[in-house]
């Protein structure tokens, strides 16, 4: 097999394939109306009959892709990149849970600037989890709150990237795990 198996319609597709004479004159929007309603007064016997036949040819289709892989693995390879590549275009447009800009991300935000501040600016392992440290850190937090600047920490938290706050939650959490001194 030296061209790439194509991919086989779903039962509703086959369907629209079967009756496409009936729309050549129609708008796409007409002709999406049109199969909508007509799907749906399609009986479930039938619309099985479709859903079936799809499950078929794409499983053949898989066993054939498969082949393919074996004889062209630089397209294997080709294609698993652009998978990746449109997945990550995806997520990048969508927020993870657990990483909105609410109160406790900003908080954590906050911390996490506060901790490395001092860090940099004394020893790497300056500022460990205690109570009192702990203490510092809302006592800090609070000010920045009652000052009404927690605005701006909100649009610096929105602005980062989604994989640069998801590692300042986890290095957040493994410090506050940190045992007490």
């Amino acid at each position: 097999m030296d061209t790439k198996p194509k991919r086989p319609l779903t039962g509703y597709f086959q369907f629209q394939q079967d009756h496409k004479d009936e729309v050549a004159a129609l708008s796409i929007p007409e002709r999406a109306k049109y199969f909508s309603e007509k799907w749906a007064a399609v009986s479930e016997a039938d619309k099985k009959q479709y859903n079936e036949t799809s499950k078929k040819l794409t499983d053949t289709y898989k066993v054939d892709l498969e082949e393919f892989y074996k004889k062209h693995p630089e397209e294997k390879l080709k294609d698993e990149q652009e998978a990746a590549s449109k997945k990550e275009k995806k997520l990048q447009g969508k927020e993870p849970a657990g990483l909105k800009a609410d109160e406790k991300n900003i908080k954590i935000f906050f911390f996490v600037a506060y901790i490395k501040k001092y860090r940099d600016q004394n020893k790497p392992d300056f500022l460990p989890p205690t109570n009192n440290a702990k203490k510092m850190l809302l006592q800090s937090y609070k000010k920045i709150e009652e000052s009404g600047d927690l605005s701006s920490w909100g649009s610096k938290w929105t602005a980062l990237k989604i994989d640069e706050r998801q590692h300042i939650k986890a290095f957040y959490e493994q410090w506050a795990k940190l045992p007490t001194k």
